[in-house]
């Protein structure tokens, strides 16, 4: 995945003030540009342990997210739970992902967390065969907005120019790899 600042167009600022409604706002604006599979949900997401490397970047890391997929009138429809370990940095990284309970998450937020918990509003879309994930974030984030881009694989992501691309009004200044960009710190 490569990371870039959204640009604050006025349709971006619009979704950014509006949250998680209207939905229709999200989907006309992002239908109108060519989007697909259009969902929005409200994570939370908390790192149960990190490791950085000498120069401060994460290297490895275990965390839990509670994702609230909401349906078209900004009501949740279906709660997932799930237990990820990354390693590595940079634009490829390996992950394990795993579904776990409620019950599961809670007890693993029980025994301690690190970093601040990262609470952010999440519209993921596909475009010109590319999924892009919008995310805004809240709390002591807010006004905070990054979109991330997913590859299938290095060469992919290598031949991606943003400034030939479709996402121009969306993508700005790529921030990939950048530790203050990076969720878990």
């Amino acid at each position: 995945e490569r990371k870039f600042l959204t640009l604050k167009s006025q349709h971006i600022r619009r979704i950014i003030e509006a949250g998680p409604r209207p939905h229709s706002l999200h989907v006309d604006w992002l239908e109108a540009l060519g989007a697909q599979n259009i969902s929005i949900a409200r994570m939370w997401q908390s790192y149960l342990a990190l490791e950085l490397d000498d120069e401060g970047r994460v290297i490895e890391e275990e965390r839990v997210r509670k994702k609230i997929i909401l349906g078209p009138d900004g009501q949740p429809i279906k709660e997932i739970y799930t237990h990820t370990y990354k390693s590595g940095s940079g634009i490829s990284r390996p992950e394990e992902q795993e579904k776990i309970t409620e019950k599961d998450y809670s007890k693993l937020l029980s025994i301690g967390k690190v970093g601040i918990e990262v609470s952010k509003f999440r519209t993921t879309f596909e475009m010109s065969h590319r999924t892009i994930q919008l995310d805004r974030y809240l709390n002591g984030l807010s006004g905070l907005s990054v979109s991330e881009i997913e590859f299938k694989d290095l060469g992919q992501s290598d031949q991606f120019n943003p400034a030939l691309s479709p996402f121009t009004t969306v993508l700005g200044k790529e921030v990939t790899g950048q530790n203050e960009y990076s969720n878990a710190i």
